[in-house]
């Protein structure tokens, strides 16, 4: 008789299918997910197990000192309210993290299994949905919005189509394109350890899903994605190439990127200059490096203790905006800082300062441990790093 019980692995299942749909139309929605994953998983496994789980003694302390440092901030910072705030919603993440890798590491083989196919499932609903949206384009969301908020199709249809498509379509599905090219790792270790045991048209079919899976990301008009598949193909080249020593060359990498970041935006000429140059690059680069270049300003302003958690929306307010280029055909107006710098390192720099930087390359150089100890293939290691 089937064992028909709820199990972690359908929990973790579930969410990863709806992760990239969700990302697509309600991107907002990825935070309650994650919550209710972390929720769902924690109390199945504790009616299994009638134990808690077991988190990372390592990664605990970690961003237990994170936290604490991002509340203590609240004491120099230019926003204590704001610092105050944002410091349990973050301890509550991190716990959820950490309770969520706990579980996943502690799955069996039938909960393993299906999560394994649900991600893969997931993977290709949601690239064909991409799919769909990116090359229609945004089908879907000419019926959905308009069905969800009350609007008339057709005004709805109107109004999408008196905006420029390469610049403003991208909008409404890059979150969903970031979401699949994370997903594209974890999916390709799946595909690998299982074609061991398929057969040569299965193998096939995979590498043809994944080949139009990449075609999909890249033709969807989000540099984030595009980028990040790129760097990231490039480390597991490295750390593949590399062997043993793609960990020991990861760390240094990041060790060099986490303390130099600050010091990067102003190697580069300013956003006038480089627009001057005609290079053709996105929109989004130029005022990307105006804020970059702000933000390496304020962190020098200071540097060891930062200017407190979660202050970087109040850095400059929209009625602050200035003009940063003058080579376009519209002139370019932006805040010093509008929200946040648009680099997490560099907002952790900002916010948190060395302290926090220091705490947050620790994190990345424990993660990097952790994956050189438990990936059992050369391959699977490159991946995942």
């Amino acid at each position: 008789m089937k064992d028909r019980r709820i199990h972690k692995g359908h929990i973790f299942g579930v969410s990863v299918f709806l992760a990239i749909p969700l990302a697509i139309f309600i991107s907002k929605a990825l935070a309650p997910l994650f919550v209710l994953t972390a929720v769902l998983a924690l109390l199945v496994d504790y009616l299994e197990r009638r134990k808690p789980p077991k988190l990372s003694p390592t990664f605990a302390i970690l961003f237990a000192l994170l936290a604490l440092w991002g509340l203590l901030s609240a004491i120099w910072s230019i926003s204590p309210g704001e610092s105050i705030g944002l410091t349990p919603s973050l301890a509550a993440t991190y716990v959820g993290g950490l309770v969520l890798v706990s579980l996943a590491a502690g799955m069996g083989v039938k909960e393993r299994h299906f999560f394994q196919s649900a991600l893969l499932a997931g993977m290709g609903f949601g690239m064909a949905l991409l799919a769909i949206e990116i090359f229609t384009p945004l089908a879907l969301t000419r019926i959905l919005v308009p069905l969800a908020k009350g609007f008339d199709v057709g005004d709805y249809g109107k109004w999408l189509s008196e905006y420029p498509l390469a610049i403003i379509y991208p909008n409404f599905y890059k979150t969903g394109a970031a979401v699949g090219a994370l997903l594209a790792w974890p999916a390709l270790i799946i595909v690998m350890r299982r074609a061991v045991t398929w057969r040569r048209g299965a193998r096939i079919l995979a590498a043809i899903a994944l080949a139009a899976a990449l075609f999909v990301l890249v033709n969807g008009g989000s540099g984030s994605a595009v980028l990040g598949l790129m760097v990231g193909g490039a480390v597991f080249f490295m750390a593949y190439g590399a062997r043993d020593y793609g960990g020991k060359i990861l760390k240094v990498l990041v060790i060099v990127i986490v303390g130099s970041m600050p010091f990067v935006p102003n190697l580069v000429p300013t956003a006038d200059e480089i627009e001057g140059m005609s290079l053709s690059l996105p929109p989004s680069v130029y005022p990307r490096i105006f804020i970059w270049q702000n933000a390496s300003k304020y962190i020098f302003e200071d540097p060891i203790m930062g200017k407190g958690l979660d202050t970087s929306r109040d850095i400059s307010s929209s009625e602050e905006k200035v003009l940063f280029s003058t080579q376009a055909e519209f002139p370019r107006l932006s805040e010093s800082i509008p929200l946040h710098p648009h680099n997490a390192v560099l907002q952790v720099w900002l916010e948190l300062g060395f302290v926090g930087a220091l705490i947050m390359l620790a994190i990345l150089l424990a993660l990097i441990k952790r994956i050189e100890a438990i990936a059992d293939r050369r391959a699977v290691r490159a991946i995942c790093f």
